[in-house]
């Protein structure tokens, strides 16, 4: 039995790639940084009245699936919208705000409601209002095959600033129980990054890595992700 890991946390590009006969170009206008607060209360117990705030957050990655007139629909993983350790955090004191933000590419923060959360898919969508985002993902006309080549825009470890986050590429390896699997490096705040095709499209969502071996994604099935999607979009 594998051990695995969540990973949430805390200028287009275009060149070619090898083995392909067309040039990809990353759609970067469509990831989303996101970031979730809790500010508690804590007093002393020998002195109830000797209090202070504390803040703590976490961080994962995202991307725009649909642009409205007034906003954008943001898919990442469940375990990113509904942190079980803030959770936790916030039990332990008075729970003052809460803050769930998308930031774009351009450095923008824009507030974040939870449309809908699968947690045995592990698939979140939110909608961020007034996030009239460049570019939205289209989903993949068909599932990938083992040995596609793939890639994936991700802010691990929170590395995201105004027009830069990492890109990586690397394969679809096949299925396994009820995840697909692609050898592409994750950690921290990965989680709900998405994975393309060599059209740009989208094909996965990083949910997990393997503990120990962190060069291998986690992603609920295609056909999971498209039964999760066309219900809301």
């Amino acid at each position: 039995m594998f051990r695995i890991s969540f990973l949430a946390v805390a200028l287009s590009l275009t060149f070619s790639c090898t083995g392909l006969q067309k040039k990809f170009e990353f759609p970067r206008g469509s990831f989303i940084h996101l970031k979730q607060f809790v500010t508690i209360k804590k007093c002393g117990k020998s002195n109830p009245f000797d209090c202070k705030d504390f803040t703590r957050g976490i961080s994962g990655s995202g991307s725009i699936v649909k642009v409205i007139r007034n906003g954008s629909y943001v898919l990442t993983a469940a375990h990113v919208c509904e942190s079980e350790r803030l959770a936790k955090i916030a039990k332990t004191g008075k729970l003052m705000g809460t803050e769930f933000h998308a930031i774009d590419i351009n450095g923008k923060a824009y507030p974040l409601i939870t449309l809908s959360a699968n947690t045995s898919a592990d698939l979140c969508l939110l909608f961020a209002e007034g996030l009239l985002g460049s570019a939205a993902l289209k989903l993949a006309s068909a599932a990938p095959r083992p040995g596609e080549k793939v890639y994936n825009m991700a802010a691990p470890q929170g590395i995201f600033t105004v027009n830069m986050f990492p890109l990586f590429e690397g394969y679809y390896a096949g299925h396994d129980r009820s995840f697909d699997l692609y050898t592409i490096p994750a950690t921290q705040g990965s989680s709900g990054s998405p994975i393309l095709n060599s059209d740009g499209h989208l094909i996965g969502v990083v949910t997990m890595s393997f503990t120990g071996f962190q060069s291998m994604s986690l992603s609920p099935p295609f056909n999971r992700i498209k039964a999760f999607l066309s219900s809301y979009l």
